[in-house]
């Protein structure tokens, strides 16, 4: 996602979040020694007032919720009734939060909804709602994985509790309350709609949903959000056409561009080589997971595709021929450090190559990828290159600004916004 912070010394920071589905999830990546437990935690790290309203702790919001129960189940007759009343009031008070996440990086956005933990008494009643039967403890075990493979699965499981266009609304527009707290200006979102399609759900309606929740955040906290589609690799080349083609036919409801995530050890990019094509050939932007759980020759695979951003690249510096293309041609490259320590893509944050990256001359953005999995948030995405790797503030101002020139935005207004970056930067 590209997103812009400004304000108080730090400036206005952009990034691209990479993500690949709709779920909850922020913008991040980072060290274990950074990272808080996301089922602890209360959402958005500043407090439960956001979600409770006017509670500003777990017992008060608690108790917003068992006065919220009581209140909506009153004169329900039938489980079914219970449900949608039930539903309602959780709109009401929003009790029930799904933290969207965003993959911050200088190519793309992508929007993963994933659940944050909630009381035990919050689980029981959504059960009834959504047909889950997760306990407390296992939806908690869910945000703690060893391995890349353990986090796809652990996304693919908290996207299930996706179900209706107002959840998507609900997602879209929390995301933007809290791109707003941390003064973003403009978004590129990643739509998991391969995982849609994958569930057989009407992604028609789901676009509904996304909108709305766009529409009543640029109205009320004025951000701009644009969507990137994005198909999951491991579904295969006829999955990711479908993707691009409902992208093809979604241009004019603010769709700028299409990605591929997921697996890369299981789908090389040379698959998707005719689905890249179309989308080039009915004038959309192209992005690509790579170089994140395979090798360089990922990274090659989606240049030959055409990809104009790349979300990852860590395993870049294994081949000099291509950092040396990379930085001339100046691909921008969406680096998410929580993400690949969580991940396990990289072991320790010493290791990760983002400093040598800058200083190699590559286009870098930082970014959050799933903020709710992982636990972090665009600042502390900044926060964790300027303590482990020294960048500087002038640094993290560049890495703002490669991220604004990196979006798919119209010329008009990557020039505005970086004019505002700019003088931010005059006043600080």
């Amino acid at each position: 996602m590209l997103a812009v912070s400004g304000g108080g010394k730090r400036l206005v920071v952009v990034a691209l979040v990479l993500a690949a589905v709709l779920i909850p999830v922020v913008v991040g990546a980072g060290s274990a020694s950074v990272l808080q437990d996301a089922c602890t935690t209360p959402v958005y790290e500043n407090g439960l007032d956001i979600v409770f309203g006017r509670a500003t702790t777990q017992a008060a919001a608690e108790r917003i919720t068992r006065r919220a129960l009581t209140v909506g189940f009153q004169g329900a007759k039938t489980v079914r009734e219970t449900c949608r009343v039930f539903k309602s009031a959780l709109r009401g008070i929003n009790s029930f939060d799904v933290a969207v996440g965003i993959q911050a990086e200088a190519r793309r956005v992508r929007i993963h909804p994933t659940i944050e933990c909630v009381t035990a008494q919050e689980i029981g009643q959504l059960q009834a709602i959504f047909g889950t039967r997760r306990t407390l403890a296992e939806a908690q075990a869910l945000y703690h994985y060893k391995d890349f493979l353990g986090f796809l699965m652990a996304f693919k499981t908290l996207t299930e509790d996706l179900q209706t266009p107002d959840d998507y609304e609900l997602i879209v527009y929390r995301l933007m309350e809290q791109l707003k707290a941390e003064n973003v200006l403009h978004a590129e979102v990643y739509v998991s709609v391969g995982v849609c399609l994958w569930r057989k759900q009407n992604f028609g309606d789901i676009l509904d949903g996304l909108e709305r929740g766009r529409e009543r955040g640029e109205r009320d906290l004025g951000i701009s959000v644009l969507w990137i589609f994005d198909a999951v690799r491991q579904f295969g080349p006829g999955a990711a056409q479908e993707v691009f083609e409902l992208a093809a036919k979604f241009r004019d409801r603010n769709v700028v561009a299409v990605g591929i995530g997921g697996d890369e050890q299981k789908a090389p990019p040379e698959l998707f080589r005719d689905a890249y094509a179309f989308a080039a050939a009915q004038g959309l932007r192209l992005t690509a997971h790579a170089g994140e759980s395979a090798g360089p020759e990922s990274i090659w695979g989606v240049l030959n595709l055409g990809a104009e951003r790349i979300g990852h690249g860590l395993t870049a510096y294994q081949d000099p021929e291509l950092i040396g293309e990379l930085a001339t041609r100046q691909i921008p490259i969406e680096i998410c450090l929580t993400s690949n320590l969580r991940t396990g893509c990289c072991g320790k944050i010493a290791d990760h190559p983002v400093r040598r990256y800058f200083d190699q001359g590559l286009m870098l953005m930082l970014n959050t990828d799933d903020p709710a999995m992982f636990s972090t948030s665009l600042t502390k995405e900044y926060e964790l290159a300027q303590s482990e790797f020294g960048f500087t503030d002038e640094h993290l101002r560049e890495l703002a600004r490669n991220s604004f020139e990196a979006s798919f935005l119209p010329p008009e207004k990557k020039i505005q916004f970086l004019n505002l970056l700019d003088s931010a930067a005059a006043r600080a």
